[in-house]
C-alpha cells in the first residue's frame, strides 16, 4: 500500500449549497434582480434539484445557472468548481475526469465552456501599459513526396502575435492573437 501525497486529497472540497450561495452572489452581488423587469423581491421554488427563483412582479422564472456556462448542466455545482480551482494548472480533460468523478465527455465540455468563458474575459479586457510583443510562425511546412514528385501540403506556418502587458515587477498577463495570412 501507498502512503504518498494523492492529487485528489490536496483539491479543496465544496458543498452544494456553499456552491449554490457563491454563485448566487456573483450573479446578483447587489441582490436579486429579475432579468426581465429589474424587481427586487422573488420565490424562492426549492422544489427541484436546483433552486429557481421567479419574480414576484412579472413571474418570470430564472436560475442560478441561466445566463452563465453552466446554463442547462446536470452536473453538480460543486464539481464545477473543482474543475474551476483546477483550470490554474492547466489540467487536461483526461485528467479532470478522474479528478471530479466525471466521464471524459463531460470533463471536456466543462473544460472548453471554462476556457471559452476565460478567452471572452482576457478579450474583453485590452492589454495596457508597457507592452512586450512577440512575433511568429506557428506550424510547419508540410511537404510530401508520391513516386519522385514533391507534394507541397495544405499544413502551413500561421503567423501569431503573443503580447503582454508588463506591470513594474516585470510580470503581467498575456494575450495572442492569430495572424491572417495575405497572399
Amino acid at each position: 500500500m501507498s502512503s504518498g501525497f494523492s492529487i485528489r486529497d490536496s483539491i479543496p472540497s465544496y458543498a452544494e449549497d456553499d456552491c449554490a450561495e457563491a454563485l448566487f452572489a456573483a450573479k446578483w452581488p447587489d441582490g436579486f434582480r429579475c432579468p426581465r423587469c429589474s424587481h427586487a423581491h422573488y420565490y424562492d421554488i426549492a422544489s427541484r434539484r436546483r433552486r429557481l427563483f421567479e419574480c414576484r412582479s412579472c413571474s418570470h422564472q430564472t436560475s442560478l445557472t441561466a445566463g452563465t456556462a453552466l446554463e442547462g448542466t446536470r452536473t453538480p455545482l460543486a464539481k464545477w468548481f473543482k474543475a474551476m480551482y483546477l483550470m490554474q494548472f492547466g489540467i487536461s480533460a483526461v485528467l479532470l475526469a478522474e479528478l471530479i468523478c466525471v466521464t471524459y465527455k463531460t470533463a471536456w465540455l466543462i473544460n472548453h465552456k471554462l476556457r471559452h468563458v476565460i478567452g471572452e474575459q482576457d478579450r474583453a479586457r485590452p492589454l495596457e501599459g508597457s507592452l512586450q510583443l512577440l512575433g511568429e510562425y506557428y506550424g510547419y511546412e508540410y511537404h510530401r513526396y508520391f513516386s519522385d514528385k514533391l507534394v507541397h501540403g495544405a499544413l502551413k506556418p500561421q503567423p501569431i502575435v503573443i503580447g503582454a502587458s508588463l506591470d513594474a515587477a516585470g510580470g503581467g498577463r498575456s494575450s495572442q492573437n492569430e495572424g491572417r495570412r495575405r497572399s
